[in-house]
């Protein structure tokens, strides 16, 4: 009778904690009351608060990162550190997320790959003429990449990077040796412009028709056939493919994408203010 009354206790606190205890979303609702009020403290509380309960919560990321931001403003400085809460948010489906980084991010870019270097602070990196015959490890733990450049290099493939980074925008690998591109490619679905100019493609995976926002794709230089241009013509109806060197050239001239590299240690020198991406 006693091992049954406290069982029961027991089962009635559990009961009472988890009737007390707010849901992600009372949670969320909470820190919009506060974003509202512009009480940014408090409502990057309450959404921390969402996210831990509920890991997959894209708009409490999305909303944590507005916060994070209006926050810095309102204190005088602009603040880059809202990226990775906009970048999970992107990785958890959430479209203004995606916009915003679209929108807002100007390409400054971290050159080199410094031991100091924090990966998730690295929203831009410029690993060109590096001499990299493999992805490194330091750059597969690079989560928050939106624009990346490892040209004139000497990788045979850029599959670690295809599996580790699907919050990129622009990824530039021209002059290397690539022969193929796996599955992963599928992965990057926000990625709007992809260089694979002078590598050794003969083809191109057919998930590469997974990337909806894809809209310039550079293949001059590869040998690949006219019955697989076609293919990947068809693949990508609403991508700008350049096949040809005159075509290509005049693309890459307009479109530069990449500013003048930063060192790795300017950047961590910059870390108490940093300038907007």
């Amino acid at each position: 009778m006693k091992y049954i009354s406290l069982f029961t206790l027991a089962a009635s606190l559990f009961v009472m904690t988890a009737a007390t205890t707010p849901t992600a979303k009372e949670y969320y609702q909470a820190g919009m009351e506060n974003l509202k009020k512009q009480n940014f403290v408090e409502a990057i509380g309450r959404f921390t608060e969402a996210v831990s309960e509920d890991p997959s919560y894209a708009d409490a990321f999305y909303q944590r990162a507005r916060a994070k931001e209006m926050l810095a403003k309102q204190k005088g400085y602009t603040d880059s550190q809202h990226y990775g809460d906009l970048l999970q948010a992107m990785r958890l489906g959430n479209k203004e997320a995606a916009k915003d980084v679209q929108e807002g991010y100007a390409g400054e870019c971290v050159s080199g790959l410094a031991h100091d270097l924090r990966p998730e602070e690295v929203f831009c990196l410029d690993a060109s003429s590096a001499n990299l015959k493999s992805t490194p490890e330091k750059l597969t733990q690079m989560k928050n990449l939106i624009q990346l450049s490892v040209g004139d290099n000497e990788l045979k493939d850029i599959n670690g990077i295809l599996a580790n980074n699907q919050t990129l925008l622009f990824l530039d690998a021209r002059q290397n040796q690539i022969e193929t591109l796996s599955a992963d490619i599928k992965k990057l679905t926000y990625l709007q412009e992809l260089n694979l100019r002078d590598n050794q493609l003969t083809q191109l995976p057919a998930e590469i028709k997974e990337l909806k926002n894809l809209r310039t794709l550079t293949l001059t230089g590869n040998p690949i056939e006219d019955s697989e241009k076609d293919k990947i013509r068809e693949m990508l109806p609403k991508c700008n493919v350049y096949f040809g060197e005159n075509e290509a050239i005049a693309k890459t001239k307009s479109n530069a994408k990449f500013r003048p590299a930063r060192k790795a240690t300017e950047m961590q020198a910059t870390k108490k203010a940093p300038k907007r991406l």
